[in-house]
């Protein structure tokens, strides 16, 4: 194969994955995303903060509403960090107050009858998520339909960012 040969089949290459991404790209637009999270009163303020940064700021595809269901009265800190990022997210945001604790599993059976995503991700307060989870985890379900729910690997890591388990 000489060269122009070579060249005109990279070419082809490229133009093939430009339009796959393409073609994906538009798929992830028209999916409907929610997260789904609880929090109560013994979450740390920094670690819900983190949570949804990864969950905004640093995702590679971004959720079309983010479902925060407030577990009983919360500290005044934790109200300070939701309500700044409602003003934040302009809308994204619904908080789903909670007048007592109820604990994690009715919180979130509450919380999922507000998602309105086509697809729901759980996350706890303290998570944090992988830049592109949504983006893989959407692609994933869109090209295996037989799957209905998708897990992933975790790391454990202290507060000084030390690695504990994966």
């Amino acid at each position: 194969m000489d060269y122009l040969e070579k060249v005109e089949n990279l070419n082809k290459n490229l133009h093939s994955k430009i339009y796959q991404f393409h073609i994906f790209s538009n798929i992830i637009k028209t999916m409907n995303l929610s997260v789904l999270m609880s929090v109560y009163y013994k979450e740390k303020p920094k670690y819900l903060q983190q949570a949804l940064e990864s969950i905004w700021d640093k995702q590679t595809l971004k959720p079309d509403e983010i479902i925060l269901v407030e577990d009983g009265k919360l500290t005044p800190e934790l109200y300070q960090t939701i309500e700044k990022w409602e003003k934040k997210l302009n809308g994204k945001l619904k908080r789903i107050p909670l007048r007592e604790n109820q604990g994690l599993a009715k919180a979130l059976n509450t919380g999922i009858k507000h998602c309105s995503g086509e697809y729901i991700a759980r996350m706890d307060s303290d998570d944090i998520c992988d830049p592109a989870r949504f983006e893989k985890q959407i692609y994933f379900f869109k090209n295996n339909p037989d799957i209905d729910i998708l897990g992933s690997a975790i790391c454990e890591f202290n507060e000084n960012s030390k690695e504990l388990n994966t």
